[in-house]
């Protein structure tokens, strides 16, 4: 219940920039953590995962820190609503519709895993076992205490 409201907020938000710019001044304290947290810079290469339609938080740190960001979610109507936000506000993003569980991950330094996107086995699996040794892995969780085992030294959890 609790995904699909958020999912009809998001969509219903790209209508109306008051909430957007709402729901920006949350990300904003959000987003300097987690780019001091991973050291995101312009050299980075950023995948999101489950950015949902409104792509706040990639927007930010493509601001704040000048990363090439990649960009993916599920839900084709996530990713509908996103593209129309991206022509929108003119970012030069690369938006893909596909699962993060079968997501091709080497050319990222850095990913980032929405605190919507259901973090299973399966997800943190390919997680540690594509990506890059180096790659620095977030994941947003709403309890940070909750153990997620297979994570190895360079997955964060972190509460948001």
């Amino acid at each position: 219940m609790v995904a699909f409201t958020t999912k009809l907020i998001e969509l219903l938000s790209l209508r109306f920039k008051p909430i957007i710019a709402l729901k920006r001044r949350y990300y904003i304290r959000l987003i300097k953590r987690e780019l001091t947290l991973l050291s995101i810079n312009e050299t980075s290469r950023v995948l999101f995962i489950g950015c949902g339609a409104l792509p706040l938080s990639a927007e930010l740190i493509y601001k704040q820190a000048h990363a090439k960001i990649d960009m993916i979610d599920m839900d084709i109507n996530m990713v509908n609503g996103c593209q129309r936000y991206l022509q929108h506000a003119k970012l030069p993003f690369k938006l893909m519709h596909c699962d993060a569980a079968h997501c091709p991950l080497k050319p990222y330094t850095h990913i980032i895993v929405a605190k919507q996107v259901h973090a299973d086995q399966t997800l943190i699996n390919h997680l540690t076992a594509s990506s890059s040794p180096n790659t620095k892995i977030l994941i947003r969780h709403a309890k940070q205490n909750r153990l997620i085992s297979g994570l190895t030294d360079h997955v964060e959890v972190i509460r948001s």
